[in-house]
């Protein structure tokens, strides 16, 4: 088998799935990394947000934590030949609806990490 065939058997098998599996695969992970989080000192997360029938990690992410968060590496900054859309400032967590949640503009198909500040507001 080759690479265009395992993934569209990949792609096959995941499109079966109903959004109950889907549900439930997304929850089991979470769980696990969030279990991760809890005790790593240090931890990475990549993040994607899910297209189709893909696991939905977007409800770990309204568990970050309230502060301010640097970003430190951007595939879409100039240096890269990107279009240039970073975050120059630090951004904080908004508490609409009772849950911390970082909102950010991300170009289409860019990696972005940001760090947790602790001298919360400063550069």
């Amino acid at each position: 088998m080759n690479k265009k065939e395992a993934r569209e058997l990949l792609l096959k098998k995941r499109n079966s799935l109903t959004k109950e599996e889907v549900q439930v695969a997304s929850e089991s992970i979470i769980k696990d990394i969030d279990a991760i989080l809890r005790e790593s000192k240090n931890a990475v997360i990549l993040g994607f947000m899910p297209l189709g029938n893909e696991i939905d990690l977007r409800p770990l992410f309204k568990k970050i934590l309230s502060g301010y968060y640097k970003e430190i590496l951007n595939s879409d900054d100039q240096i890269y030949g990107g279009n240039g859309m970073v975050h120059p400032r630090a951004i904080r967590t908004s508490k609409k609806t009772g849950k911390n949640l970082l909102k950010m503009n991300l170009a289409p198909f860019a990696a972005v990490w940001f760090v947790a500040k602790k001298n919360r507001g400063k550069k």
